[in-house]
């Protein structure tokens, strides 16, 4: 018998119709170790850096499960996902399954759970990649420090949150400081000047004075050869200008009527509009919170779904990279589907933005590009609609450009200068099958900067030196806009562009900012609460020089992608933060109340005269930690925020007593793994008893 173990249950279904009966197919249902809840969990020992991993408790029968399975097996694949994260529960699901079944443990990563993709994987396996491996736990010890070491201060001032992380509260201070600039915006009235005007050299039959075909308006750009703005920039007065005034206005209305309109220049051109790259994790959240209105956390549900339903390459992933298979299934779909100018000469290649993204992996794109929107089957609405999205931004990709005729022309009226711009579409292209030349439908909502319509006003044939003749000339009144508020999408695409954080991490910080109470959500936009900002400024003050700062966490980002490359060694990117936070904390200009441990804090409380023990549930109103209380009418749970917030729950005393007698067990491990083979990098551990109580830990952690 072989035995693969996913990380899913989702796959197991589907993965046991493309393997003969041999095979048994089990799930870790994600991590099955972590650190513990309560303690640090982190030792530093002759320059290296040891965690301490603890069994989930829930995740006891699990375990017990994949090794009786195991004893069973002749071959073993783990077959978690390829990301850092996935290597790492491949590497704990190995440790857990013991030394007698090490021998048997191949590791195997495939893209996308196709009958093809699993046994071209199985018949290639691999060792489990350390380099993968202690970069996941770099990522999860520095985020561990940042929780532990910092989140007391949090806890000592008044009205600032429950905890600090790493990336969350990174993202917390670009909110507060969009709410700022928004709070601290004056609005500032501007005008316009518009003119329509025709051709001085009208054919013979438009001698009348009917100039309908012919006219077309130009807007004001320029004032003295200064640019005409809305708002002068700071240091650029003396080539910028405004119009400040109506009556402003006014007066060059009555210059420019009673100048002349002179053509200075005009040009033409056919502009190319390349298709856009295909998705990756970020752009898709992105494109599913304009067009179907979604928040990350709903869209990385659905786009996991599809995934294991084989409709859907892996979606984590930050490079647009396409495979040759997959180039030649789509370019063979546009040649068949389309008239042979729609299918460009050689494929378009894209790479990523950022100097950071995993090229290795692949963008998010149909498994198969013949399943089409109208012709796949087994699919929900909700997801129908997010392959809609991912099957027409694949297949246009690859579409050919589409192309506009662009004319320009330049006016000049004494001081002032006018522009006209037209643009007609020669050949749709891609547009053809997305149906917009934007990328999303709003541009403040992440989009590209494009129009959303191909056409504008044609301009009629004109030479330079060409007088025109001034057929109505008009001002407008505008008022300046303050910062456009982040949604899920821009605050999603700013992270991105800063290089703060990872695929995996966009939906978990979202949901965590929201959570704690740091940010509300009010018609998809996001506005500062008094305690994110409360928050801000407690950490900015410590902390801005240091994993504060937007360059210092994208820095970050990249160090742990050194890690994962091998080019860096872990136990020094660990250690070296860890001084570096120490350093800040020492000299930190807000002193925490004798910078209390997390266990000594959690352990015992008392409010009012009621006991409060922990627990390892968190309030469903605010995010704070739930506690255990006793009164005269028996215990209970209630949110640590008290009085803030009242929200309270009833317990169990089943559960409880269950939890007593369970024994988790405490492994002490120096991470280094061997790069040999795969029986070295599963080693023995020391193994120890310990007595903590250890809650529910989730599958991926993103930040304490």
């Amino acid at each position: 018998m072989k035995l693969l173990i996913v990380e899913s249950p989702g796959k197991i279904k589907k993965i046991k119709s493309f393997l003969d009966p041999n095979w048994q197919v089990a799930a870790s249902i994600g991590h099955i170790r972590d650190l513990p809840k309560k303690e640090m969990g982190i030792q530093v020992e002759d320059a290296k850096v040891k965690l301490q991993y603890i069994n989930s408790p829930d995740k006891i029968q699990t375990i017990k499960s994949l090794q009786s399975t195991a004893g069973h097996a002749d071959e073993i694949f783990l077959a978690m996902d390829m990301d850092r994260e996935g290597e790492a529960i491949a590497w704990h699901v190995g440790l857990v399954l013991g030394k007698p079944n090490w021998p048997k443990i191949k590791r195997i990563a495939f893209t996308e759970i196709t009958k093809n993709a699993i046994l071209k994987a199985i018949d290639n396996p691999r060792r489990v990649d350390a380099d993968l491996v202690n970069a996941q736990q770099a990522r999860r010890a520095v985020d561990r420090l940042v929780g532990f070491k910092v989140s007391p201060l949090v806890w000592a001032a008044k009205d600032a949150g429950t905890s600090a992380g790493r990336v969350q509260s990174v993202a917390v201070r670009l909110v507060v400081e969009r709410e700022n600039e928004i709070r601290n915006f004056k609005v500032q009235n501007y005008w316009k000047i518009k003119a329509n005007t025709s051709p001085d050299n009208l054919p013979e039959n438009n001698a009348e004075g009917n100039h309908a075909s012919l006219d077309f308006w130009s807007e004001l750009i320029a004032l003295e050869g200064k640019s005409l703005v809305s708002s002068i920039e700071d240091g650029k007065e003396d080539k910028q200008t405004i119009i400040h005034s109506k009556e402003y206005a006014e007066e060059l209305l009555a210059k420019f009527q009673a100048g002349s309109w002179t053509v200075i220049a005009e040009s033409k051109e056919v502009q190319s509009k390349n298709p856009y790259a295909p998705y990756v994790t970020s752009t898709l959240q992105q494109a599913a919170s304009v067009r179907l209105k979604w928040n990350s956390k709903k869209t990385m549900q659905v786009a996991q779904k599809l995934y294991e339903n084989s409709a859907i390459t892996y979606m984590r992933t930050d490079s647009p990279v396409i495979s040759q298979d997959a180039l030649v299934m789509v370019r063979d779909y546009i040649k068949q589907k389309y008239p042979k100018e729609y299918l460009p000469s050689k494929a378009y290649t894209y790479k990523a933005k950022s100097n950071n993204a995993q090229e290795a992996h692949e963008c998010i794109r149909p498994t198969d590009v013949n399943k089409t929107p109208d012709s796949i089957t087994g699919l929900n609405k909700d997801e129908m609609d997010l392959y809609s999205l991912i099957w027409k931004q694949f297949v246009a990709c690859q579409m050919a450009a589409a192309r506009f005729n662009v004319a320009t022309i330049d006016i000049q009226n004494g001081p002032g200068l006018f522009r006209a711009v037209g643009r007609q579409m020669l050949f749709d292209g891609w547009t053809r099958l997305t149906g917009s030349i934007s990328q999303t439908t709003k541009d403040k909502e992440g989009g590209d900067q494009d129009d959303e319509n191909g056409d504008e006003p044609l301009l009629p044939e004109v030479q330079k030196g060409d007088n025109l003749i001034l057929n109505e000339i008009k001002s407008s009144e505008h008022k300046t806009k303050p910062p456009s508020r982040y949604t899920e999408a821009t605050l999603i695409r700013t992270l991105e562009k800063y290089g703060i954080g990872r695929p995996s991490t966009y939906s978990s910080i979202m949901e965590n900012i929201k959570r704690r109470g740091y940010v509300k959500e009010e018609k998809r936009k996001f506005y500062a609460e008094p305690v994110g900002e409360k928050l801000v400024d407690l950490l900015i003050r410590s902390f801005q020089d240091s994993w504060m700062d937007y360059k210092f966490t994208a820095n970050m980002e990249s160090d742990l992608d050194k890690v994962a490359e091998g080019e860096l060694d872990w136990n020094n990117l660990v250690i070296g933060f860890n001084d570096q936070l120490d350093a800040k904390v020492r000299n930190t200009q807000f002193k925490p109340r004798q910078f209390q441990s997390i266990e000594a804090r959690s352990n015992t409380e008392t409010e009012g005269g009621v006991s409060a023990n922990s627990s390892s549930e968190i309030c469903d109103k605010c995010g704070k930690p739930m506690v255990q209380r006793k009164s005269q009418h028996g215990a209970f749970l209630g949110c640590s925020g008290y009085p803030n917030c009242k929200n309270i729950k009833s317990m169990s005393t089943k559960p409880a007593k269950a939890q007593s007698n369970t024994k988790t067990t405490s492994i002490n491990e120096s991470p280094d793994l061997p790069s040999k083979d795969i029986q070295e990098s599963l080693r023995p551990v020391k193994v120890k008893k310990s007595t903590t109580k250890t809650p529910r830990t989730t599958r991926k952690k993103t930040s304490e």
